[in-house]
Parts: structure tokens; C-alpha cells; sequence
């Protein structure tokens, strides 16, 4: 029986939230001596926690559709309180702290990339009235450079994978369904994944160099993909299929990311139920217990989605502080302050979590249902 949760599902969104954390720390300070250069390059690989990131929604948003028939105008209240007021919050965190991060991310020599942060900086403040018209609607990373520079990343650069999101909500009631019931209806499942693949194609090919980040979703359809077929194939019990289907497609085009992915997909199997060799059963039940399902993975887990918007304004911050204390700015005094950031960051984010997140979903829950 497919279980209404997946527990392993929270401790990987903690894991990937950190391991953005931590490389948009090496970013800002630079990476110390003493990690092995092999661990540099994967930490410096945010864009793969993304992806995993994208491959999680694609998995939830199917499981939460299969599992709760509820009517659209239901579902994207639901959905869009439960991003915009931390999303909102977190905004406002990023203009408040503007010139924090401009201290921290320009004005320091060991920022990665500072010409690109100035350039865009000015071009957010050139245009600011489009900047905050397209991320209130959270569509600013369906638009292109070429009508607006730098949209999809201007006041909170992190939330272009949050738009991308959104675009998924929004049409994932009509993707998920083709896939759910495309076994018994080929014909509308190949016309939908021909479009689907179609689109991709289209997009890599010709819009590509329109966009900062793969903020469109077309740009970025392939992992929602994943996680789509992932959850439908647990319905189907073709989860041999599946180990075959992730080697043989998503490591094509990253393979760390199917790595990742087939490790957790193991985890989910067992969490369903669809592993009964007791001794795999067993092993891979501890190697979640260690790697997903602990109560310390389970909380960065839950408090992920915080952890990922509000650390960029709390490194800030924390760097900010430094020419109060000292004279000398140097690169190990941005590390420690770095490190005291992200001390404080698990409690910002409980905070966030607890008293903004919880609240946006109880509004999004009473509002559905008057709607309803």
C-alpha cells in the first residue's frame, strides 16, 4: 500500500537545501584549503540539488494528485499559499538587506562572479516596477533576458527555481493524469509525452540563451518527468522498469543527479512496500535511517523550503557585520561568519516555517475550501 507520505521524500529536500547552502557559501567566501578538490566541485554543484529538487516536485505534486481528487481551483489555492508568503517574506528580507548584500557579494574581493551581481543590481534598479510586477505574480522566470534583464534572479536569486515551480503547478492537474491512466490510453499518453519532448527540444534549441537560469519550464520539463513517472510507476508495481528507465535516461544528461535519484528511489520502494527480499529489505531500511529518515534529516527536510529562500539574506547579514568588529576583513573572517550564519540558519528557518509557512498553508486550506 502506497503510504500517504514519504518520509525519505522530507530528508532529501533537507539535503538538498544544504547542499546549496553550502556551496552558495563557497561561493561568497571562496573554497577553503583544506577540502579535497573532488569534494569542491560537488559542493560547487548547486544547479544538481536543483534538479533533484525539481525531480521531488514532479514525485509530491503527482503523489498529492493521485491521492487527493480535488477540483483545480482547490488545489493551486492550496498550492500558491503555500509558497507566496514565505516567498514574500523572504523577498522582502533580500530589498531590506540590499546593501548588506552588496558589501558582502561586491564590495569583498572573494565573491564569485561580482561583475555579473553588479550588472544586475543595476538592472533591477533601472526597471524596478517590472522586476516586482513579474515576481508577485511568481511567473518572473517564464520571462525571457531579452524583455527583462536578469528576471527570473533580481531581488531573490535563489526563487527562479520557485517560479519554475509554480509553472509546474499550474499545468501539472493536466500533465499527471495522461501519464496516471496513459497505460490504459496510449494514444493520448504518446501525443502528450511527443508535445511534451517537442517542447523541450524546441526550448533547449532556440531559447536556451534567453533565460539566466532554466527558469521556463520547458526548459526544465525532463526532471519533472522523473518524479511524475516515479510516483506512477509505484502505483503500476513496475519498479523494475523504473531502476531500468533512471540509468538509462536521466544519467544521460546528469549522471550525479542519477545517482542520487536511484539511491532515493530504492528508499521509496521500501516505503512502499515494493521491496520484499528481507535482507535488501533491511539494508536499505538503515542506509535510509542514516541517510533520510533520522529526526535531524526530517526537520531540515520540513524546514527546507525556508532554508532555501531566506539564506542568501542571512549570509549577508552576517558578512555585513564583520567592519563592525574588525579592521580587517579577511577571507577566514568570512568563513566564521559564514559558519555563525549557517549555526543560525536551522532556527530562522523553524521560525519561518512555524510562524509563516504553517500560517500560508492553514489560510490556503480555509480559502480552498470557501472556494470549493
Amino acid at each position: 500500500m502506497i503510504p500517504k507520505t514519504f518520509s525519505s521524500i522530507e530528508g532529501l529536500r533537507g539535503w538538498m537545501a544544504w547542499w546549496v547552502v553550502i556551496g552558495h557559501a563557497m561561493h561568497l567566501a571562496g573554497s577553503p584549503n583544506w577540502l579535497p578538490p573532488e569534494l569542491k566541485k560537488i559542493a560547487l554543484k548547486g544547479d544538481s540539488a536543483v534538479n533533484i529538487f525539481i525531480i521531488v516536485s514532479g514525485f509530491v505534486i503527482t503523489h498529492l494528485l493521485l491521492s487527493r481528487h480535488e477540483s483545480y481551483i482547490r488545489y493551486i489555492t492550496k498550492r500558491f499559499f503555500r509558497l507566496f508568503p514565505v516567498y514574500v517574506v523572504c523577498g522582502m528580507l533580500a530589498l531590506y538587506t540590499l546593501p548588506e548584500y552588496v558589501y558582502a557579494y561586491v564590495a569583498l574581493p572573494y565573491a564569485h562572479d561580482s561583475a555579473m551581481r553588479i550588472e544586475r543590481i543595476q538592472a533591477t534598479e533601472a526597471n524596478f516596477p517590472e522586476h516586482l510586477f513579474w515576481h508577485l505574480t511568481i511567473l518572473h522566470g517564464l520571462v525571457p533576458e531579452g524583455l527583462l534583464r536578469y528576471a527570473s534572479s533580481s531581488i531573490l536569486a535563489p526563487a527562479w527555481s520557485l517560479s519554475l515551480e509554480w509553472q509546474f503547478y499550474l499545468l501539472a492537474p493536466f500533465i499527471v493524469p495522461v501519464f496516471a491512466t496513459g497505460f490504459a490510453r496510449k494514444t493520448r499518453l504518446l501525443v502528450t509525452t511527443l508535445a511534451c519532448a517537442f517542447l523541450f527540444v524546441l526550448s533547449k534549441l532556440y531559447l536556451k540563451d534567453q533565460y539566466q537560469y532554466p527558469s521556463m519550464l520547458f526548459l526544465s520539463i525532463h526532471f519533472f518527468m522523473f518524479g511524475i513517472l516515479t510516483r506512477i510507476f509505484l502505483d503500476l508495481k513496475r519498479y523494475r522498469a523504473l531502476v531500468l528507465l533512471v540509468p538509462t535516461t536521466l544519467l544521460i544528461w546528469k549522471p550525479l543527479e542519477g545517482v542520487i535519484w536511484m539511491v532515493w528511489c530504492c528508499f521509496i520502494f521500501c516505503e512502499a512496500g515494493l521491496i520484499h527480499h528481507g535482507v535488501l529489505s533491511k539494508a536499505i531500511n538503515i542506509a535510509a535511517r542514516w541517510l533520510a529518515t533520522n529526526p535531524i534529516n526530517t526537520l531540515l527536510g520540513r524546514w527546507s523550503f525556508s532554508t532555501y529562500l531566506v539564506h542568501i539574506p542571512l549570509f549577508s547579514v552576517a558578512v555585513a557585520t564583520l567592519p563592525v568588529l574588525r579592521h580587517t576583513v579577511t577571507q577566514d573572517a568570512v568563513w566564521f561568519a559564514l559558519l555563525v550564519a549557517m549555526l543560525l540558519l536551522p532556527l530562522v528557518s523553524w521560525f519561518l516555517y512555524r510562524h509563516v509557512e504553517m500560517a500560508g498553508i492553514r489560510w490556503g486550506g480555509k480559502l480552498a475550501a470557501r472556494l470549493s
